[in-house]
């Protein structure tokens, strides 16, 4: 039997609270994200992960019922010499590298875009719980 780098990353489960977060989570819309190592050259940049269900509301039903269609990663990098103080909020100016991967239909996809950056999934907390970038 052949075991694949896919199959063991699906076998890997998503935690179920952050499934639950995303799903019903009321603070930043369910969104979950952490810190992750940067990408680039420069290990002193900052990098973070940001999670987010796609919902829909089914409003011929009551109560109304949501269904989440899909999900998006973000990935973000800020040069290391950003400074919010100096600088403020514009990071468009400081960023390295910002890559977005929407509509992942299922929990599978996610899981391997997920992977490229983390290992432990359980790094992954609610986005209001962490020092991600507004």
């Amino acid at each position: 039997m052949s075991v694949t780098y896919a199959s063991l990353i699906s076998a890997i489960a998503i935690p179920a609270s952050i499934l639950a977060q995303l799903h019903y989570g009321r603070t930043c819309n369910g969104a979950v994200g952490c810190r992750v190592l940067p990408t680039s050259d420069n290990p002193a940049n900052h990098a973070w992960l940001k999670v987010v269900a796609r919902k829909a509301v089914d409003a011929r039903v009551n109560p109304p019922h949501e269904t989440v269609l899909g999900y998006e990663v973000e990935y973000g990098e800020l040069r290391a010499d950003h400074d919010e103080d100096q600088h403020g909020f514009d990071y468009d100016l400081f960023y390295v590298r910002r890559e977005i991967f929407y509509d992942l239909k299922d929990e599978d996809a996610l899981n391997q875009a997920l992977h490229r950056w983390l290992s432990d999934l359980h790094q992954l907390r609610p986005l209001a719980n962490t020092d991600y970038p507004a």
